[in-house]
């Protein structure tokens, strides 16, 4: 297959990028201005070509003759900090910008990821969230996304080129930003410190990174798709864990030595409590 990736440098991005290059793929990936890949490319060198430019200068030329855009990009995905121009910029803007450029290109297929926290205010009305629930965010990154999928499955109903849209929930693994909860943790796990937390109440939706990877590259090769050629799911395990239970499994786990402090951090205000996707 030919492969345009974008947001190769990120978290999940990085992980989708080692395991493309490990099939027999022509891969072309875009590196915003400034920013670098998180691994020692030392293979398969030869099916990776790399364009260095904001997604919003990529020309339609670029994108020719390509059987999938896997478009992960995004700014302010937390706990980075972003501005209300970055949301509009490279969220909204650029990201429709890129898509119809696209379908000018004439690709084959078009894969954005999404986030759990689109469904905002919904999530405590569902045990488990379906696809089709209310989008109701209550953040400006949300909100971002929110907008920028609405326009995009509007534009999609008429277009030739096939659109996939999967919503992310609760990732961790090596790699994620150190202010991540998994991250932090691991850290005082192998330093010996006690790890200092909240009540951990809240129900949650816990998933590898290496598996959203997977399972991205996996559903991008599906044709699956209803009479539009769309389709929209969430990408997560389905599998309800309060955030306590997560971090004592990943404690014992990792063989820490010293103690976990629950409510030593107080819990956060509006702090959904439940967020669990349903999928199948």
């Amino acid at each position: 297959m030919k492969i345009f990736l974008t947001g190769a440098s990120g978290f999940i991005g990085t992980y989708i990028l080692k395991n493309l290059l490990k099939e027999n793929n022509d891969i072309v990936i875009n590196l915003r201005k400034g920013s670098e890949l998180n691994f020692d490319l030392k293979d398969n060198l030869a099916n990776l070509k790399i364009v260095r430019s904001d997604l919003r200068d990529i020309e339609i030329e670029e994108l020719d003759k390509f059987d999938l855009v896997l478009h992960l990009a995004a700014k302010g995905v937390s706990p980075q900090k972003a501005s209300i121009q970055d949301f509009l910029n490279t969220n909204i803007n650029d990201t429709i910008s890129f898509f119809l450029k696209c379908e000018k290109a004439g690709v084959k297929k078009f894969y954005a990821v999404g986030s759990s926290h689109e469904y905002g205010l919904t999530s405590d009305d569902y045990e488990y969230i379906p696809a089709n629930a209310p989008l109701q965010p209550t953040s400006i990154y949300a909100s971002s996304k929110v907008a920028t999928f609405l326009m995009l499955y509007n534009y999609a109903k008429n277009s030739k080129m096939k659109f996939v849209y999967s919503r992310l929930f609760n990732i961790y693994g090596f790699g994620q930003n150190k202010n991540n909860f998994w991250p932090q943790l691991y850290n005082a796990s192998k330093s010996g410190r006690d790890f200092e937390m909240s009540s951990g109440k809240q129900i949650l939706d816990f998933m590898k990174v290496e598996e959203v990877a997977k399972g991205i590259i996996a559903k991008s090769k599906q044709d699956i798709f209803n009479d539009m050629g769309i389709k929209v799911d969430n990408l997560a395990s389905g599998k309800a864990i309060s955030l306590k239970e997560f971090a004592i499994n990943e404690w014992e786990r990792l063989e820490s030595k010293g103690d976990l402090i629950f409510g030593a951090i107080p819990d956060r205000i509006n702090e959904f409590k439940r967020v669990v996707a349903k999928v199948g």
